[in-house]
């Protein structure tokens, strides 16, 4: 494994840890607080992937995922990765 796929591997890593340490300790509020922080332009497509995937089982608890996916699915429909595949199962 190279250097940027073990970084790549690491920040998607990173994304599942804090978010379901913040999930299990109920601090749903923080988890909000966290996406309302990604910038979404900035982010690989992966990693949004990542927020989105790790994110779902707590939707109902989270007033900001909503949002947050309108707002990926926005950036990602502008990127040349685009396929409606990318975000099934995701909403």
């Amino acid at each position: 494994m190279n250097q940027s796929t073990s970084e790549y591997c690491r920040r998607i890593i990173e994304i599942f840890d804090k978010i379901e340490k913040l999930a299990q300790n109920g601090e749903f509020e923080r988890v909000d607080i966290l996406l309302e922080e990604v910038n979404i332009s900035e982010t690989t497509t992966s990693e949004l992937i990542a927020y989105l995937t790790v994110t779902l089982v707590m939707s109902r608890e989270l007033k900001f995922r909503d949002h947050f996916f309108e707002s990926v699915d926005k950036e990602l429909r502008s990127r040349p990765e685009w396929n409606e595949k990318l975000l099934y199962g995701l909403k």
